[in-house]
């Protein structure tokens, strides 16, 4: 039987032994992968797979229906004036640069 990888991702706490068992954060890990162990089925549990879902009409995307929609409400002329303000920073930016890869005079 293979060991455990003695090496983690940075942050992951090593496998502990409990009760004849190798747990991480109280999971079930492997003793030949290294991994989590598949959860078992039980009596309580339960599966559906997604075209029993889809077709009971549940919409599956991960977007939140409550959440409220960002509405620009800036006018032509704002935004004109923010594109030029951006435009000079970044003229700046470049003008520093330039300066910064000049060979000494």
């Amino acid at each position: 039987m293979p060991a455990l990888p003695t090496t983690y991702p940075r942050g992951w706490p090593l496998p502990v032994n409990q009760g004849g068992q190798f747990r991480r954060n109280g999971v079930a890990i492997s003793r030949e992968t290294g991994w989590p162990k598949p959860v078992k089925s039980v009596p309580r549990s339960w599966t559906v797979n997604r075209a029993e879902l889809e077709a009971r009409g549940y919409d599956l995307k991960a977007v939140n229906p409550n959440a409220k929609a960002a509405v620009d409400t800036r006018t032509p002329g704002e935004l004109l004036d923010e594109i030029e303000a951006r435009g000079r920073e970044v003229d700046a930016a470049i003008a520093r640069l330039r300066r910064l890869l000049a060979p000494d005079e």
